[in-house]
């Protein structure tokens, strides 16, 4: 979702804890329709 927004790669990779981009890049490249709707959700919670 982060990226699609055009969040640069480097807060993403901070936000999730990650140590190497590669991991943040590849998180970001395995998202499916289930997490994205699980995302959601929680946006629309914290609203």
């Amino acid at each position: 979702m982060l990226d699609h927004d055009k969040v640069p790669i480097g807060t993403v990779q901070r936000i999730l804890g990650h140590e190497n981009r590669l991991t943040t890049e590849i998180c970001l490249h395995s998202i499916g329709d289930g997490e994205r709707a699980a995302v959601e959700c929680l946006d629309q919670n914290f609203e």
